[in-house]
C-alpha cells in the first residue's frame, strides 16, 4: 500500500498566479485545441 508523502498548501496569491498561467497556456494553445481528430493525427505524423 502506498502513502501520500507530499502535503502542499497553496496561498490564495499562489493559486491566482497558477490560474493566470493556465489561462495564458490555454490561450496559446487554442489553435491546437481547435483541430479536428484527423488534423491532430496528421499533425503528429508531420512532426
Amino acid at each position: 500500500m502506498t502513502k501520500n508523502l507530499v502535503d502542499l498548501d497553496y496561498t490564495a496569491d499562489a493559486l491566482a498566479v497558477i490560474a493566470a498561467a493556465l489561462t495564458a497556456l490555454e490561450a496559446g494553445f487554442a489553435g491546437l485545441l481547435a483541430l479536428t481528430p484527423d488534423q491532430r493525427q496528421r499533425f503528429t505524423k508531420d512532426g
